[in-house]
């Protein structure tokens, strides 16, 4: 993930930023590797069985590490980029949904709880350890605890001849046959059922411990001569430390290495969000804001002051009255005013000065005129 670098030119009013999806190529690597160490010690501690949907969530649950967190941390770098903008350019719209529409679905696929298998079917009948396993279900929780020093005694019992079956050990993504017999006596064309009977097996733990530990699912099937089919699934639980073993070593390192890449893409993104809104503020900080631009305080300061000096309307019809019967006693006032004798004496006056100047007497239009 290349990081974002912004130059300006003096006096230019930055464009706002867009939000898009950020990817890290290095992160989704390392995430994914690191979710497949956490699912996988996660099976060397006996916490869960270790199957191919586990694995799945895990690589895929490491490698949105690489999406999602520099994705998440460049919106908040674009909503504080774009408030530095606010006094200059309108308010964007950020389309952040995205992410979290791909999140929840995903998020959710890999917290969904990985389907039990179906334990024994067919007309046989399976122990280990002389537990009954037709009850039980391959995983952690019904997982047949044994130690390292413990020998596993399977047993089977099955109604007709033994004609050939396998025991394959399921790991992971993987299939490891562990077990494979195949009866040719049984299988001669001249030889014939014997009927029913029961088939032992053993094997020592200490073999299974030497690289691993934890939680591990078997799948047995067998086919008689009768044409009848059995098959079974069961757990085994090696009661050993994980740090013990190569490979808990190895998921555990594993593991560290994805969350120190998960921090990394982190830090990354944090800094550079930071170098952009510094960059912005520096720039900004030379810039006057446009006077036909308002800040969101400013205009409420505005519509809080109009609010406050609008006139009550009550108040302002009984203005209205008092303003008509002002306006009527100055009407009436002055048409008295017009009549009394020290307006005659100023209209006298002035008639007089206007005889002296045309030799005239003064009309009475020049008399209103001088009044007024």
């Amino acid at each position: 993930m290349a990081r974002m670098k912004r130059t300006y030119r003096p006096g230019e009013v930055p464009a706002r930023l867009r939000w898009r999806p950020r990817v890290s190529i290095i992160g989704v690597i390392l995430g994914a590797l690191g979710g497949l160490g956490v699912v996988v010690y996660l099976q060397q501690s006996g916490w869960r069985v270790l199957d191919r949907a586990l694995s799945l969530q895990g690589v895929i649950g490491g490698a949105l590490s690489g999406i999602l967190i520099p994705s998440l941390i460049y919106a908040i770098t674009v909503r504080r980029y774009n408030r530095r903008l606010s006094a200059f350019t309108p308010r964007p719209r950020v389309a952040t949904a995205l992410v979290w529409a791909l999140a929840i679905p995903l998020a959710a696929g890999l917290v969904a709880a990985t389907p039990a298998h179906a334990t024994v079917e067919g007309p046989c009948t399976v122990t280990i350890n002389g537990t009954d396993i037709g009850g039980l279900e391959p995983t952690a929780d019904d997982a047949i605890v044994v130690t390292e020093d413990d020998t596993l005694v399977g047993q089977v019992s099955h109604p007709s001849e033994w004609q050939a079956g396998s025991i394959d050990l399921h790991y992971a993504a993987f299939s490891v046959t562990i077990v494979d017999e195949f009866d040719e006596v049984v299988n001669d064309e001249d030889q014939v059922d014997t009927g029913a009977s029961i088939s032992q097996g053993s094997a020592d733990v200490a073999d299974l411990a030497t690289f691993g530990t934890g939680v591990y699912a078997f799948f047995g099937a067998a086919v008689m001569e009768s044409g009848a089919e059995c098959s079974a699934s069961f757990a085994i639980k090696l009661d050993k430390p994980p740090l013990e073993t190569p490979v808990g070593i190895a998921a555990a390192a594993a593991a560290a290495i994805g969350a120190v890449a998960a921090a990394g893409v982190a830090i990354g993104g944090i800094r550079e969000g930071s170098s952009l809104v510094g960059g912005l503020d520096e720039h900004l900080a030379g810039l006057e804001p446009p006077p036909d631009t308002f800040t969101d305080d400013q205009i409420e300061s505005a519509v809080t002051d109009f609010l406050e000096g609008a006139p009550d309307l009550g108040e302002s019809a009984d203005s209205g009255v008092s303003a008509e019967s002002a306006d009527a006693s100055t009407d009436t006032g002055g048409t008295d005013e017009t009549a009394t004798p020290d307006d005659d004496v100023t209209t006298d006056t002035s008639s007089e000065d206007a005889g002296e100047t045309t030799g005239t007497e003064p009309s009475a239009e020049a008399s209103e005129e001088t009044t007024t």
